[in-house]
This record gives C-alpha cells, sequence and structure tokens, in this order.
C-alpha cells in the first residue's frame, strides 16, 4: 500500500515536471523551427527526463501491483516516448489509474481529479491502527 501511494503521488511530480518542460521545449523548438539538431535534442532531452522521473515512481507502483520486474521499464518508456510526441497525459492517467483503483481495495477515498494526499495517509494511519496487514487489501484474512 505505502509503494503504491508514493508511487502515485510521485508521478503527479514528474508529470508536473513534464508539462512545463515540453511547454518551454515547444517554445524553444517553434523559435527556432529551421533547426533541426533543437527539435532532435529536445526529444532526446524529453525521453531521458520523462524516463528519469517516472521510473522510481513506476517502480514502486510495479511493486505494489506485483508487476514483472521489467513493467516499470516498459512504463517509463512508453510514457517517455508518449510525452516526447505528445504532452503524455496518457500514459500518466493509465497507471495512476491502475494505482488508484488498487488503493481503492485499501479503503483509500478517490475523488474526481484523483487522490489527495491527506486520504492517502488518513488511510495508511487506519489500517496501523485497525492492525491490518500494511500491504494487503481490506477483507484480508492472512490465508
Amino acid at each position: 500500500m505505502q509503494a503504491l501511494g508514493e508511487g502515485y503521488f510521485g508521478l503527479n511530480t514528474a508529470f508536473i515536471v513534464n508539462i512545463v518542460m515540453v511547454l518551454v521545449l515547444n517554445g524553444l523548438v517553434g523559435a527556432l523551427k529551421d533547426n533541426l539538431a533543437v527539435l532532435g535534442l529536445s526529444f532526446v532531452v524529453v525521453l531521458g527526463v520523462v524516463f528519469g522521473m517516472t521510473f522510481k515512481p513506476n517502480q514502486k507502483i510495479g511493486e505494489g501491483l506485483n508487476w514483472a520486474p521489467w513493467g516499470a521499464i516498459l512504463a517509463s518508456t512508453l510514457m517517455a516516448i508518449n510525452s516526447a510526441l505528445c504532452c503524455g497525459i496518457i500514459g500518466y492517467l493509465v497507471v495512476q489509474s491502475m494505482a488508484s483503483k488498487e488503493l481503492e481495495k485499501y479503503g483509500v477515498k478517490k475523488s474526481f481529479i484523483g487522490l489527495k494526499k491527506s486520504d492517502f495517509k488518513a488511510a495508511v494511519e487506519r489500517r496501523k491502527q485497525e492492525g491490518a496487514t500494511p500491504n494487503a487489501p481490506s477483507g484480508y484474512s492472512g490465508v
């Protein structure tokens, strides 16, 4: 549960950086539209930065969702490519949706815009007070 939440909120930060970076680079490429080197370099920068920023959160989400060891690499690679070609919102939505769906099993409430950190922390504390297995969904008997 903890890993899922950390991964989910880590992707929030990565998404904000992603959007700002893409807007800045789009402005730069637009100003220097005849320079293919700038276009190529901006593509590589987006790939590298997005992969680097999403890998650790995707590893945590993958841990919480029992992904294969290469799952986080695949998710981060696809998110980076999507971000370089567009703004990347689809990849974030897909991965965060999977994480939030699993977190709902632990009693974390989801709002229209996603999860609130305060609701996540409250659910973690509630599960600790109940003496529940930290990484088992609600109703898990341990058998």
